[in-house]
Order: C-alpha cells, then structure tokens, then sequence
C-alpha cells in the first residue's frame, strides 16, 4: 500500500483546496479503495454501491447530481486502477497472450 499511500498523497495534495463536487467524487473514489469497498469481482456494481454511499454521506449531494458525481467517481477508479495492481497484471498477461498465440500458430503451421 505505501506506493498507493504516496499516489494518494500526491492527488489529495492536488485536489485538497478544490471542494468542487467532482474533487470531493474523487477523494470518494481513493477513500474507497483504501477502505477495500470493491474487489475485482463484480467489480460495476460494488463500484456503483460504493459511489452512492460516498454520494449520500457526502456534503455535496445538492450540489451535483449523483451521475455526474458517479461519473466522476468512476473516473477516479480507472486512474487508482492504472496505479494498482490491475494495471501490472493486465502488462503481463497481454504480452504473454500474445507469446502464446504466436507459439500456436508456429506449432499450428510446422506441422
């Protein structure tokens, strides 16, 4: 977690004198994940539960409708993704699916 600790920082430290809607959607979105409230399964509707919930608990729920703030959230997520995890295994198994069809296809055509 101390690599996401640090992305953490340095976004909060972007985000922490803007209270716009949006800004708060987004602090949401990295209070989520480091609370653990989604995993990687069933990963659409964990998200959106957790988006509401922050949505509700929050103090500007009057002033931004709940899909911009969703849409924000989400937003936010993709970019704790890219910094996580998912983002490594996602390098790792692209080129190895591709070393593997590669080999398919030589064993395939050498025969």
């Amino acid at each position: 977690m101390d690599k996401y600790q640090a992305a953490y920082a340095k976004r909060l430290e972007k985000l922490k004198y803007n209270r716009s809607p949006r800004a708060v959607a987004r602090i949401s979105a990295w209070n989520a994940f480091f609370n653990k409230e989604y995993e990687i399964q069933d990963l659409e509707s964990q998200i959106a539960d957790s988006a509401r919930r922050h949505y509700e608990q929050s103090d500007v729920k009057n002033e931004i409708s709940f899909g911009s703030f969703k849409r924000a959230f989400y937003k936010e997520s993709i970019v704790i993704y890219d910094l996580t995890d998912g983002a490594s295994i996602q390098r790792v198994f692209t080129p190895l699916l591709v070393l593997t069809t590669a080999w398919v296809l030589f064993v395939y055509f050498a025969q």
